[in-house]
């Protein structure tokens, strides 16, 4: 049973709304869960006969990594919906300290925190659709009743970041391009009210958080959207990627973090580019310098500038040639094909070194691709926004395989213009006579 706010805790609430009816309102909005897929099949499809020529290729429509994801993801959903916060806590907690991550280096205790508080975020996107006044109350009850949950628990480190969390997904959806073309200024506000609890939720746990990768993970995520010293905010991702340096992301969340439009400058990216490079140089090689850069170079024309393009491709290789998993490969090729935005009006030093970046699709592809995963194809062609609208997951995928298939044909523009046959078989590329 959820306890009363404690005392401390009013203002707050009061601030974000009312407290009577905090859970009941919010699950009108909620989806339902039909069904727990915890088998993996594994399965892949081949291409029809349409799409399949002149390229064919195999599509893998659920990775392993993708189903152990899946797993964990309804794990956290599934006690969340029977408010057993204690064992959601102690299942984060177990996976935080032994590690425990998929094959692609995603970790556990992240992803079962993502399902714990998925209903939430679900919810109040689907509530910014149809309530016209932003202090309705559908907007607000999920996470107010997770507040609670909080504070029943006596404000335990592990739930505390899970709340924060939490108010960083609902930060990121109220300032999403949808909720920005209603009312800019006032959504801001509110991403920016969530950002700030956040911060003020993990702030004081910077020494609980030493030894623990998913507590300092979710320090540096909230700290990155307050305007923290640079310097300390570096400091903070650099403990973080020593304590789990084969979680990639948070390279690519430093990255983010140390842009010149977020709270750092190009200097300071090259700096911490170079300075996780020599940290996970036993790892990757010289790929901690191209994650770090990985999802600045998307956005950012100053990051472009400021690249030191051959050691980028260096790590490229580098990264290949340490985690040479289909999964990874297909990241990066959908990074250097589609998600590199050559536009118009950059100036044309940027679209150098962005066309170069973008020819690294080609060796890729010719010699380590052999099957299409399409979720990283169809997250490419939004940026890898942590913001984007993603209505159906079934289109989204089919818009991904539609974006591979689309690169391929180009790639291999000469050979099938020439009337050859490109098959990817699990040895690799097959170009074959007519």
């Amino acid at each position: 049973m959820l306890k009363a706010p404690h005392p401390a805790a009013q203002v707050l609430l009061r601030s974000l709304a009312p407290l009577k009816k905090a859970v009941d309102p919010v699950r009108s909005h909620l989806p339902r869960m039909t069904s727990l897929p915890f088998s993996f099949t594994g399965k892949v499809e081949q291409e029809s006969d349409d799409i399949a020529e002149p390229v064919s290729i195999a599509v893998r429509t659920q990775s392993e990594d993708e189903q152990q994801s899946q797993d964990a993801r309804d794990k956290g959903l599934f006690l969340a919906r029977q408010e057993r916060w204690d064992d959601i806590v102690t299942a984060i907690a177990q996976a935080d300290r032994t590690r425990a991550a998929t094959g692609a280096g995603l970790p556990i205790a992240d992803i079962l925190a993502f399902g714990a508080r998925s209903d939430v975020m679900h919810g109040t996107e689907q509530a910014l659709e149809t309530c016209p006044n932003p202090d309705d109350a559908p907007l607000l009850a999920g996470i107010m009743a997770l507040e609670e949950a909080r504070l029943s628990m006596g404000c335990t480190p592990f739930m505390n970041a899970v709340v924060a969390l939490t108010h960083m997904d609902l930060g990121w959806a109220w300032r999403s391009e949808a909720a920005m073309n209603l009312a800019a200024q006032t959504y801001e506000n509110r991403a920016q009210a969530h950002f700030k609890r956040a911060w003020a939720l993990m702030q004081p746990l910077r020494d609980e958080a030493a030894d623990s990768p998913f507590l300092l993970s979710a320090y540096c995520t909230t700290m990155a959207t307050q305007k923290e010293p640079p310097v300390r905010l570096a400091d903070a991702f650099a403990q973080l990627i020593e304590l789990d340096p084969l979680n990639f992301r948070n390279m690519r969340a430093l990255g983010s973090a140390m842009a010149p439009s977020r709270t750092g400058s190009s200097d300071a990216l090259e700096l911490e580019a170079r300075r996780t490079a020599v940290r996970t140089q036993e790892i990757w090689g010289a790929g901690g310098y191209t994650w770090t850069y990985f999802d600045a170079l998307t956005t950012e024309d100053q990051a472009c500038l400021s690249l030191d393009v051959p050691f980028f491709m260096e790590g490229l290789r580098d990264i290949v040639e340490n985690r040479p998993s289909q999964e990874t490969v297909n990241l990066l090729i959908a990074f250097c094909a589609v998600g590199l935005d050559l536009r118009e009006d950059a100036a044309p030093e940027v679209d150098i070194v962005r066309e170069t970046i973008a020819r690294a699709s080609d060796w890729l592809v010719r010699d380590h691709l052999k099957e299409i995963h399409p979720l990283h194809w169809a997250h490419a062609s939004v940026g890898f926004a942590n913001n984007a609208q993603v209505r159906s997951p079934q289109r989204f995928a089919a818009r991904g395989r539609a974006n591979a298939h689309r690169f391929l044909k180009h790639c291999f523009r000469e050979e099938l213009a020439q009337g050859h046959q490109v098959q990817f078989t699990r040895s690799g590329l097959e170009v074959l006579p007519d």
